[in-house]
């Protein structure tokens, strides 16, 4: 159904032009599929920290579910009969937490030093240190929801769950006296900017759960999808992993090869960038990569006349930034 209807998309963009297929973590697998199920209506392919497949289910626990390290993974029978909900909701997922993160972007993209509302943190906070404390490294248990964009002023402790999971990340154990406030370390992401493209509904981050159906299809491809078999691509492939990401090291793309044979593909792992910084970095790191690639690409007669061919003369130029957004106050950790 999915990829029935992306099909739609592509077929509309190609009256235009062109069309690269572009994909982020579960976006990047889906595109991957797309590939190989039309991969002839495309004229280019960039998975972004995401690979075909990133975890592998087979046929029976597909049907049946099976054990996971958090517990049981329910299979489409559970789905189809009602025992197991359509959406992950696990890891603070699901459309209830991320509709209230939606609106805490929103309120505090319209002020970010206010204080926040009671009930957002557990401490005295500005609005943006409460909403930037769920979701920044420093503080995130898991890197797939993970963004780079400062830190909190105020006393820490370590988080002894995510020490239990393998993870170094800290806790806030609330000011002496002031609120917690934010400060901008100058980090890939602008956490103003970060908070904004949240809020923005072309953009937001909320829309961004899981249908459990489809990370389910994904992961046992070949039993949702059976006629989809591995296919030498007309075209080469862009992976751009991060190196505090999903998959931080050239070889956690291998598994694209057996995908595609004998298709050349390219890999770069963009240092010191979080899995959505790859989307957010105020500097643009993915941008001159993917230029690079899209300059090669024999894009044919429907090319715009200003592409040039070989290596692109596009050059990304970031912005001034301010590098903080509070200025640092007396730590006491």
């Amino acid at each position: 159904m999915h990829l029935e209807d992306l099909e739609r998309v592509v077929d509309q963009a190609r009256q235009k032009g062109p069309v690269v297929l572009a994909g982020h973590s579960l976006g990047a697998s889906l595109a991957s599929l797309f590939a190989l199920y039309r991969g002839d209506k495309l004229d280019g392919l960039v998975l972004l920290d995401g690979a075909p497949r990133l975890l592998a289910v087979g046929p029976q626990a597909y049907l049946e579910g099976a054990q996971g390290p958090f517990g049981r993974l329910p299979g489409l029978n559970d789905l189809l009969s009602g025992r197991a909900p359509p959406y992950v909701a696990a890891f603070g997922l699901g459309p209830a937490a991320l509709a209230q993160a939606e609106a805490q972007a929103f309120m505090t993209a319209l002020d970010p030093g206010a204080d926040a509302p009671p009930g957002w943190v557990a401490f005295r906070s500005s609005r943006l240190a409460a909403t930037l404390y769920r979701v920044d490294e420093r503080y995130a248990l898991f890197p797939a929801f993970a963004v780079s964009a400062g830190q909190a002023v105020a006393r820490e402790g370590l988080s002894l769950f995510g020490l239990a999971l393998g993870r170094l990340a800290y806790t806030i154990r609330g000011p002496r006296g002031g609120r917690v406030e934010w400060w901008d370390t100058g980090e890939a992401t602008d956490p103003l900017e970060f908070v904004q493209l949240y809020a923005t509904p072309t953009t937001g981050f909320s829309e961004w759960f899981f249908p459990y159906r489809l990370a389910l299809d994904i992961a046992a491809f070949e039993a949702a999808m059976p006629g989809l078999r591995p296919r030498r691509l007309p075209y080469p492939v862009l992976a751009l992993g991060a190196g505090r990401g999903l998959l931080p090291r050239d070889e956690d793309f291998a598994n694209a090869g057996a995908f595609f044979p004998e298709t050349p593909f390219e890999v770069r792992v963009l240092p010191d960038l979080t899995h959505l910084d790859l989307l957010t970095n105020r500097y643009g790191a993915a941008i001159q990569p993917i230029a690079n690639y899209l300059a090669r690409l024999p894009l044919g007669p429907a090319e715009a006349d200003t592409t040039t061919r070989g290596e692109s003369n596009f050059l990304y130029r970031p912005p001034n930034h301010p590098k903080q957004t509070q200025a640092p106050q007396q730590r006491s950790d």
